[in-house]
Order: structure tokens, then sequence, then C-alpha cells
């Protein structure tokens, strides 16, 4: 007869080294699993999960009694890493709330835990899609963009440039516009002159290299 499962029997693996992503996600840990009642499971979660899971397990702070509570306590510490992970990523600079979504997702974090720490983040005001959009705007029009482009990056970083405040009329100044007329007056001419384009001297000049004696 084949020996009785325990209660529960738990372990939690790393990937290897040199792992590469499948996919467009990192390579992660796993947590496997085996009681009498679920037979043989297998959770996959993010390397810093899987990291904490081993620590707070070898402090004996990670216990469980049954596979639920396995389960709810895995999530918890998801949570925590989450978090932390967050406060790392706008510790260095700014992101959009999706940015933020999908790095996590990234990470190999599960659609609800991304969904609460991004929703943390906000109430915190770590993350701020207004503001966030804000310094995006005036620093890519100093780099000379335009309003299409803008409102494209916009988008692809999950933010409707209508939903802007004051865009695009409280952004584009007078002299803005002036210094973007200008730059495309300049472009519009070296287009000319690389096209074969010449200028013609001045009348009683002689061509360069041909000066009068």
């Amino acid at each position: 007869m084949p020996e009785p499962r325990p209660p529960l029997a738990w372990d939690v693996s790393l990937p290897e080294g040199g792992a590469v992503c499948l996919g467009w996600r990192r390579p992660c840990g796993i947590v496997t699993v085996s009681t009498s009642t679920y037979g043989d499971e297998s959770f996959s979660v993010p390397v810093s999960v899987a990291r904490k899971m081993r620590a707070e397990r070898k402090a004996g702070r990670l216990n469980p009694g049954s596979r639920n509570e396995l389960v709810h306590q895995m999530g918890e510490l998801a949570q925590g890493c989450a978090s932390f992970r967050v406060v790392g990523l706008v510790e260095k600079r700014d992101y959009s709330s999706k940015e933020i979504a999908d790095k996590l997702g990234l990470d190999g974090y599960s659609r609800p835990v991304i969904e609460a720490a991004v929703a943390r983040a906000v109430d915190c005001h770590l993350v701020d899609d207004a503001r966030y959009a804000d310094v995006f705007i005036r620093s890519r029009l100093g780099q000379g963009w335009g309003s299409l482009k803008i409102e494209r990056e916009l988008g692809r970083r999950g933010i409707a440039a209508e939903s802007v405040a004051g865009w695009p009329e409280s952004f584009f100044s007078d002299v803005h516009r002036r210094r973007v007329g200008r730059g495309v007056a300049g472009e519009l001419l070296l287009r000319r002159l690389r096209g074969g384009c010449r200028l013609r001297p001045r009348e009683g000049t002689a061509p360069y290299g041909q000066e009068r004696l």
C-alpha cells in the first residue's frame, strides 16, 4: 500500500542561474504543495516572493497548518513584496500607474496583487498619473515634440491626453509656438540645401573660391 500523504508538505525552489524570460515574464520561483485533499500542486511566484518565503520559513515565522493557510500567507507575502517593489521603482523616477502594473506583471505577480499594489501606491501619492503627465508633457515640449507625438506616447503609458487638465492650450504658449515655428523653418531650409538647392550669390560677388582680384 502506498504511504499516506502528510497533512501538508511544501517546498520553495528558485529558478536556476542563467534562466531566461519565457514569453514576457521573468523567471519565477515555484512553490510545490502536497496534501491528502488536493494532491500535488505547484504555484508560480515572483522570485522576490520565493526568497521571502524561504527566509520566513528559516526564521520560523512561516509555519502554516494547512494548505489554505499556506496559500493565504503566500498571498500576504506577495502583497508586501509587490509594495516594496513599487517603492523601489518610484525612488528612481516617476512612473504612470500602467507602467507600474506592467513592471509587476513582468515580475510574475497575479492581477489581484498588482491591482491592490497600484491602488495603495495611488492612495499614498507614490504614483500620480496627473503629476506624471504634467512633467512628461513639459519635458517633451522642451525637446521639441509636437502634440500628436505627445498624445501617442502618453497613450502608451496608459494616460489619455484629453484627461490632462489644460491640455493642450495651457502647455503650448505663444513663445513655444514661435520657437517650434522657427525650428520647422530651419528644418525646411536644411532639407532644401541637402536636396541640392543652392543659394544665389549676391549681385557683384564672385562664387566661393573664385574671389575677384
